[in-house]
């Protein structure tokens, strides 16, 4: 902040952190690529007006990074910013790219430079499907993710934090449980019963809702007809809240019984109200009695072994097999369902439900069921990693895929030991999770397994390990690195690889992978000079990466090599990390400012 004086005054000016010229063209280019959507949106495909609006924002995208190397973007709710500073915002009242992004748990996005047409065609087509789907099915996360992009990374959310957290296990002091008392309590059955002519069903004081209280008072302004509709709603409320009402009262009772068999009874009873409320779709009022549960086991666990079993066995019950089949065949039905309701509700259960929750994996047909379900899992895994990495061993590679994801997002060291078989698995999808899930650790353990992943027979997966392998500057995958791009094979992979494998080299090796590069633009050799001198060309390319104090030292050197190719290259790299360096000096100066 600096303050600037005006008419005696001191007011507080905002000062950038982004250049003024680089904040303008990523927000002409943010806007362009809102047009562009719009045009896709109101043309068909094979139409030339998107078309041409596409080729228009690669052009734009191609001069931004050529100019800056990379766009990288935050989402908020409704903005996108740069380094801080909004650069796009949805329309008032639309749902935009910036929404669908954040929705959908993309924190960070970042385009690189290298982009291809087909990449941002490919970005631009998945936006524009999510924006169009009206259920959760196409989550703009697993549309990128299906999609093969080398030059487009993004960041989502790691926790679960759309839905809110578990419920807590209240303690009850023992003096507290005590001091519950049972008088006789008349449980009447709620009926509907026609109301008297100009009487409301539900009296004002009976509602928990101020909202709900004052529209009753003034229910006289509505017509006939809409007041009877209104009064039927208003019992419908007052009869939920009657359901609520019963928990207490059954714990109450459950806990004053002498007897083991009347316990016995009034549990039973408990679990059949249960299945009342997963029957009606409450899965608020299953989830606050499976709660109770809980609490009376914890009360029993010091009073009566016995009691607290037959407790333990009901909260068992919740997650067996024939229960949690419901379950499925309620979530493969509906295509809207309370989300938060039902993750509460399954959280609460018992540890060995964990089985049937994996195998619920394979039963479920929608995405957002299955990645509620993920949740949940991920949910036990943070305790029980061992249970719930059981699902590697599944024969469906979606499964298995979806647990290692699970077991990923614990970030919990331990599962190392498990992604050791995933990282071979025969499904290249599996495989590919296991190098995600093994890049959120940055252990030596999972160094080693990614180095694995540099073998792999698909190209996709071996440029998702060189990237983990760079991003955590691994040590001792230099030397494997170094071996591979000397090996005959390294001319026959493609330009995408070869120049990844350049980057990972650098970024791990630091000054020894800037000397690694060196030596390799010396070398002489008469066979394939052409296909051997793209290559030094991708490696040179590659250093631009690079922030290491003695990269100009190591351009400079090369800049006077021979070659006139590599010559040039180095020159014109020499004027970019020139450049480069002069804008975070104004940078720096400016946020000092």
């Amino acid at each position: 902040m600096s303050a600037i004086k005006t008419g005696g005054e001191f007011a507080a000016q905002e000062v950038s952190l982004v250049a003024p010229e680089k904040l303008r063209s990523a927000k002409e280019l943010l806007s362009l690529l809102a047009r562009t959507l719009k045009t896709m949106f109101l043309y068909p495909q094979n139409n030339p007006i998107p078309q041409e609006f596409k080729r228009n924002l690669f052009e734009k995208f191609s001069q931004y990074l050529d100019e800056y190397e990379d766009l990288k973007l935050v989402t908020e709710q409704g903005k996108i910013l740069l380094s801080g500073e909004v650069v796009y915002e949805d329309a008032g009242g639309e749902e935009g790219i910036a929404l669908a992004m954040y929705r959908d748990g993309i924190r960070e996005i970042v385009f690189q430079e290298g982009l291809k047409l087909e990449e941002l065609e490919n970005f631009l087509e998945a936006v524009k499907i999510s924006l169009q789907s009206k259920s959760g099915e196409d989550d703009l996360v697993t549309l990128l993710w299906e999609k093969d992009f080398l030059h487009l990374r993004y960041a989502v959310v790691e926790q679960a934090s759309d839905l809110p957290e578990p419920l807590v296990l209240e303690s009850t002091s023992t003096e507290e449980m005590e001091k519950i008392y049972y008088s006789e309590i008349s449980l009447d059955e709620t009926e509907f019963t026609p109301s008297e002519e100009g009487k409301p069903l539900v009296e004002p004081q009976d509602l928990a809702s101020e909202e709900v209280a004052r529209l009753l008072q003034n229910i006289g302004s509505f017509q006939k007809e809409e007041s009877a509709e209104i009064n039927s709603l208003l019992q419908i409320e007052k009869f939920y809240r009657r359901q609520a009402e019963v928990i207490p009262i059954l714990f109450e009772i459950l806990v004053q019984e002498e007897e083991l068999a009347g316990f016995t009874e009034v549990l039973s009873l408990a679990e059949k109200v249960s299945d009342e409320f997963l029957s009606g779709r409450r899965f608020d009022l299953a989830a606050e009695l499976l709660k109770q549960i809980r609490k009376s086991q914890e009360y029993f666990k010091e009073r009566s072994q016995v009691r607290a079993d037959k407790l333990s066995s009901a909260i068992e019950r919740k997650g067996d097999k024939a229960s949690l089949d419901k379950l499925v065949d309620f979530l493969n039905q509906e295509k809207e369902y309370p989300t938060e309701q039902i993750y509460q509700y399954l959280v609460l259960l018992s540890t060995s439900a964990i089985p049937n929750l994996i195998a619920m994996l394979g039963e479920l047909k929608t995405f957002s069921a299955r990645k509620l379900l993920c949740q949940v899992l991920e949910y036990f895994a943070h305790s029980h990693l061992d249970q719930v990495a059981s699902g590697l061993q599944d024969k469906r590679w979606y499964v298995v895929r979806n647990t290692v994801m699970i077991l990923g997002r614990t970030q919990d060291p331990k599962m190392a030991a498990y992604l050791k078989k995933t990282i071979q698995h025969a499904d290249f999808r599996v495989r590919k999770e296991t190098v995600l899930a093994l890049s959120r650790l940055g252990s030596s353990e999972a160094g080693l397994l990614l180095m694995e992943g540099l073998k792999d027979s698909d190209r996709k997966i071996r440029i998702y390990a060189l990237r983990a392998l760079a991003a955590a500057k691994e040590k001792k995958a230099l030397d494997p690195l170094w071996q591979q791009i000397n090996a005959k094979e390294f001319l026959e992979r493609g330009e995408d690889e070869i120049k990844e494998t350049w980057e990972a080299l650098i970024l791990v090796g630091e000054e020894q992978g800037l000397e690694y590069v060196y030596k390799y633009l010396q070398k002489f050799s008469l066979w394939r000079r052409t296909r051997i001198l793209e290559i030094k060309l991708l490696a040179l390319k590659a250093m631009e990466k690079s922030n290491h104090p003695d990269l100009v030292t190591y351009l400079e050197k090369i800049a006077r090599l021979k070659n006139k190719s590599i010559s040039i290259m180095a020159q014109t790299l020499l004027e970019h990390v020139s450049a480069r360096g002069q804008r975070r000096k104004e940078e720096e100066h400016a946020g000092k400012s």
